[in-house]
């Protein structure tokens, strides 16, 4: 996306810059998978689970995204962004903005994600492709561009990231190889998944009539942290209980542990 003034989403380059390369890094893994313990499992769920599900589901899509909620406390906030971002899918401001498009434009040929436009661009062929994003207007996150947190995650995002994974590599590379990474490509995949599926009519069930192809798929939401609930999400996308009425939402259960620790207010 060029938009003169405004950060530079550079998708084509996020596809070079940091899908391709975690991947590669994964194979690292072999040389330390004689070490692989029950800790290392463990550590990749607990990455899992600060990336993908308080970073990248409550805060950056259910907080920041639809303003289900507020943080009460502006470490909490922030510390979550900042988790959001590790998880390789974008600074908060680029995700925000191809997340915003896709409920205005669903499932037409302005939404990147959508499978009309083929399995491997719904998947992740819409990083590669920059066509699918050029035309996402930067009025969809100008509430964000007024952040000056937001602004520097966005301007030194990649230096985030490749910092942080060298960091933690030189640190401990057992740890870096059979924990951290997988955990952070957990969170990558499953969002991929759930661009798949979530919007494929011989999936899931519709138990809402919506204009779009979005569909609940019960067993998908069990590990993409209640996302693959697209159908009730669709629906009414300031519910934030994305299994209300279809089944389990993991994601909300982590919105009621930090409920109950007094750091978030509802919005209504």
């Amino acid at each position: 996306m060029k938009t003169q003034n405004a950060p530079q989403f550079g998708i084509s380059n996020y596809f070079l810059l940091i899908v391709i390369p975690i991947h590669i890094a994964i194979l690292g893994a072999f040389f330390f998978y004689q070490e692989y313990t029950w800790m290392h499992l463990a550590g990749t769920l607990l990455i899992y689970t600060a990336f993908g599900g308080f970073g990248l589901e409550l805060t950056f899509h259910r907080m920041i995204s639809h303003h289900n909620f507020s943080y009460k406390y502006s470490w909490t906030k922030n510390l979550f962004v900042l988790w959001g971002s590790l998880a390789c899918q974008g600074s908060l401001i680029a995700w925000t903005a191809l997340h915003r498009n896709h409920h205005v434009h669903v499932d037409t040929d302005l939404d990147h994600q959508a499978p009309k436009h083929g399995l491997w661009s719904s998947y992740i062929g819409w990083t590669v492709n920059p066509s699918l994003t050029q035309k996402i207007k930067i009025s969809l996150v100008r509430d964000l561009l007024r952040n000056p947190y937001y602004l520097f995650l966005d301007k030194y995002y990649y230096v985030l990231i490749y910092a942080t994974h060298l960091a933690i590599a030189i640190i401990s590379p057992s740890f870096y190889f059979l924990a951290f990474l997988p955990g952070t490509l957990l969170s990558f995949h499953v969002s991929s998944i759930n661009n798949l599926i979530g919007h494929n009519l011989k999936i899931g069930q519709r138990p809402f009539k919506v204009d779009d192809w979005s569909t609940d798929v019960w067993w998908a939401a069990l590990f993409s942290w209640g996302i693959s609930f697209q159908n009730t999400h669709h629906h009414d996308p300031m519910e934030i209980n994305y299994g209300k009425h279809s089944g389990v939402d993991p994601g909300f259960y982590l919105y009621q542990l930090i409920a109950s620790m007094g750091w978030v207010k509802r919005n209504v």
